[in-house]
């Protein structure tokens, strides 16, 4: 299915749990006493929603990439389970879109998204839950154990209960909104303190599982984190072999983007880039002749001095370096003062080999400088 359909789906699915959350819901004194029970205790407040026809708990976080997380009695007309607990949090992250559901229940979500099922790779999670976004691969990688673990653990304290999630990310703030629905409405204090727990837990489990691969790569290179969260962002930074390196990722309109420099001198005007990034810059009839039949073909070459830009290029280390980088991934260049190594989506698993390719390609120029 096209992802911009799922997309929309995804959006129609959200907006049908947000309104009608907000239209209807649960305004009994029992529920406005567990509430205003649980503010005083987390320092919260007790506030009327949707018209004044709702209670909703708001409690302010700001911890663990959590800003503020959301408790109300909802009632759903027609759903097999109409009364439910809606929880909503503001995750500090730019994560990716998804939809979860129970398995074989027919929830506007699900059908929304038109019934896909991403395999998350946890056998249990995969047989109880139908999972869809229009971003697969980003998802699997989201649904570490500790991520799987959390979702179970919305359910511990009363067992049999269903569970939707329904997370929408917004590049332009950048955070996400994670909303978790479970079936029946809480009657107690410590079933109420039980969710709060469990949907604050599981919402640092999806900040740490987002983040987690790119510290993980920061540990193993001796890198240091420049961001995880602000505006969308991930970077590393840091210098490997005496040669400054960044690692980005950020989600713009037309998806993820990862981009890892490696900061060295080379020559004047120099621009190594895949010969078809060249023909859509206009420049690829106008690049130098290299004398390699391999390299003519495959990359477009450039520098002030013709001459010394083939002599560079002679060297079969940097061209075995070279090739990789600009070629293997479109939209990378080796240029006058840098190797930018670009990848589309946000990189986990590849993330080390992409810093690694590109620190090899500054260091074979920089030896030929030296």
């Amino acid at each position: 299915m096209d992802p911009l359909v799922i997309g929309l789906g995804v959006a129609v699915g959200l907006a049908s749990i947000a309104i009608r959350a907000v239209l209807r819901g649960g305004r009994g004194p029992v529920h406005e006493v567990l509430l205003r029970s649980a503010a005083e205790r987390r320092g919260g407040e007790v506030r009327q929603v949707g018209l004044g026809e709702v209670w909703e708990l708001a409690l302010p976080l700001e911890r663990h990439g959590i800003a503020k997380l959301g408790l109300r009695y909802v009632r759903l007309p027609g759903a097999s389970s109409p009364e439910r607990m809606l929880l909503t949090l503001s995750l500090q992250r730019v994560l990716p879109q998804l939809g979860l559901r129970p398995q074989g229940v027919l929830a506007e979500l699900g059908t929304a998204m038109g019934g896909q099922d991403i395999q998350s790779g946890d056998p249990d999670l995969d047989r109880c839950f139908v999972i869809a976004s229009p971003e697969a691969e980003v998802v699997q990688e989201l649904f570490r154990p500790p991520v799987v673990r959390s979702v179970f653990g919305l359910t511990r304290s009363r067992p049999g209960t269903l569970v939707w999630l329904a997370l929408a990310p917004d590049t332009l703030a950048g955070s996400s909104q994670l909303e978790v629905m479970v079936s029946g409405w809480v009657s107690e204090h410590k079933d109420l303190r039980a969710l709060l727990d469990a949907g604050e837990e599981l919402g640092r489990a999806l900040v740490r599982a987002w983040d987690a691969p790119w510290l993980e790569t920061a540990h193993a290179r001796g890198l240091a984190v420049g961001k995880l969260g602000q505006r969308g962002a991930s970077s590393l930074v840091g210098v490997l072999g005496g040669v400054p390196v960044e690692a980005r990722a950020r989600r713009g309109p037309g998806g993820w983007r990862t981009e890892v420099t490696a900061w060295v001198d080379g020559l004047a005007g120099l621009r190594v880039v895949h010969r078809d990034t060249a023909r859509a810059e206009g420049w690829d009839e106008d690049r130098v002749e290299l004398g390699n039949p391999v390299l003519d073909m495959l990359v477009a070459a450039r520098a002030d001095d013709p001459a010394a830009l083939r002599t560079l290029l002679a060297c079969d280390r940097l061209a075995e370096e070279l090739l990789p980088v600009v070629h293997g991934r479109p939209g990378s260049v080796l240029q006058h003062d840098s190797v930018r190594l670009v990848e589309r989506g946000r990189l986990t698993r590849t993330l080390g080999a992409a810093i690694d390719d590109a620190l090899a390609l500054a260091k074979a120029v920089l030896d030929l400088g030296r």
